[in-house]
């Protein structure tokens, strides 16, 4: 005879298997286990399963062969921040901008500033949070850039580290050591020059500095709590000239995102850096240093983008780290080059009907660390204290395009002397 199942009943055997199941791959908190995020050894160093996930750390593979901890303490906490002042200010909970320098200025003005509060933290064991920060975004000449720093000290503040000698890169003025601005200089500025006196005599022409970006818009939406910042590319309207703001309007225009921090937490420690951008299922990614493998990044599960269902664990976190190695070897060691920059080229499947090219170079040489997803890609940096993170955007929307802005701003290659052309040996 058969026993008829109640409702209540089957509920309770569904959430006891789900939950049966978390726990044979991570903590009693699976939410609080990234495969992909950062992953710092659990204390003890558990060896096996049983005793990793007794000691209330998290449990993942991480493939063979792999230096990243099977066993790590919890690492999907929370950590976010809120708009406290803007400018120019805005009262709702999402504003948007279009991101159009002045003609006429030949320096990169600040277009969006804000002051921003933490509103939620994690992982102690990463360092001291930064309460306060102080966000900017600028464009010039068709290259967005965002700006990202703890806010001024205030008087009396960390008194108690008075007098003690930190371990910090500074300069010998003693302020914390960031690129100087100069070294991307003088291609903005001529394109800005370019421009300004191309629309006072009222013409564009063909030239690639007056017109850096054709047809392009940059926008900027900035959410207020949690914060978090979207800038897409889009084909320009008549009247994308006009700079308003708008809280909930969309556009008819077919837009492209080049960086989108919403869904993502935000870490800024005292010497940690940690900022996550969302990336286009099925998109390819390039760059992110010179690794022995395949040209093309590898992209595995993890939390967002398409569903893992074969529940392949993510790459390992790539180091943008310069490395002499004497052999070749297979699986994506680093070598040489350690460009912090990347290209994402986003098939028309997922872009409108035409498939568009972005990039972007984080202006730091700090040491990084990025880890690749599905659905986005995670910047840990280790931050001097004080110092800025910034990142300049790279709209396309060609992989042609990409490249010229791209050495626009870090400077075109120049033409080598005649000898050097000649015969060359290497050992």
């Amino acid at each position: 005879m058969k026993m008829p199942v109640s409702m209540p009943g089957l509920v309770f055997l569904v959430v006891s298997l789900f939950f049966f199941y978390f726990s044979t791959s991570t903590s009693s908190s699976p939410l609080l286990c990234n495969p992909a995020g950062p992953r710092l050894q659990c204390p003890g160093g558990a060896a096996d399963q049983a005793n990793c996930v007794s000691a209330g750390c998290c449990w993942i593979p991480a493939g063979e062969n792999s230096a990243v901890p099977w066993c790590f303490r919890t690492n999907g906490g929370k950590s976010e921040y809120e708009v406290v002042e803007a400018l120019p200010s805005f009262s709702g909970e999402k504003f948007s901008v279009p991101l159009l320098a002045s003609p006429s200025s030949s320096s990169s003005a600040s277009l969006f500033s804000a002051s921003l509060r933490q509103i939620a933290a994690t992982q102690p064991e990463l360092g001291e949070d930064e309460g306060e920060l102080e966000f900017s975004a600028s464009e010039q000449c068709g290259v967005a850039r965002l700006r990202l720093r703890a806010a001024a000290e205030k008087k009396g503040k960390r008194k108690k580290n008075k007098g003690k000698k930190e371990n910090e890169s500074t300069t010998s003025e003693g302020a914390p050591f960031e690129l100087p601005s100069w070294l991307f200089a003088s291609g903005l500025d001529a394109c800005s020059e370019s421009r300004r006196k191309a629309e006072e005599e009222g013409g564009g022409g063909g030239n690639f500095f007056t017109s850096p970006s054709p047809g392009i818009r940059i926008d900027l939406t900035v959410a207020r709590s949690p914060f978090s910042v979207e800038v897409s590319a889009a084909a320009s309207s008549p009247s994308s000239s006009s700079s308003s703001s708008s809280s909930s309007s969309s556009s008819p225009r077919s837009s492209s995102s080049l960086f989108n921090t919403t869904g993502h937490r935000l870490v800024f420690k005292r010497r940690y850096v940690e900022l996550t951008t969302s990336l286009t299922p099925g998109s390819s990614l390039y760059g992110l240093g010179e690794r022995s493998g395949s040209f093309r990044v590898e992209r595995g599960g993890g939390r967002g983008g398409k569903r893992n269902t074969s529940r392949r664990p993510p790459p390992p976190p790539l180091a943008l780290w310069a490395r002499d190695t004497p052999s070749w070897k297979e699986g994506g060691g680093n070598l040489y080059g350690a460009w912090p920059a990347w290209i994402e080229v986003v098939p028309s499947s997922s872009s409108g009907g035409r498939s568009r090219t972005h990039g972007a170079v984080l202006l730091s040489s700090s040491p990084v660390e990025a880890q690749v997803s599905e659905g986005s890609l995670s910047l840990r940096v280790l931050l001097p204290p004080g110092s800025a993170l910034e990142i300049a955007l790279l709209p396309g929307p060609t992989p042609a395009d990409v490249s010229d802005q791209m050495t626009r701003l870090l400077g075109r290659p120049a033409l080598p002397p005649a000898f050097a052309l000649g015969t060359h040996q290497s050992r």
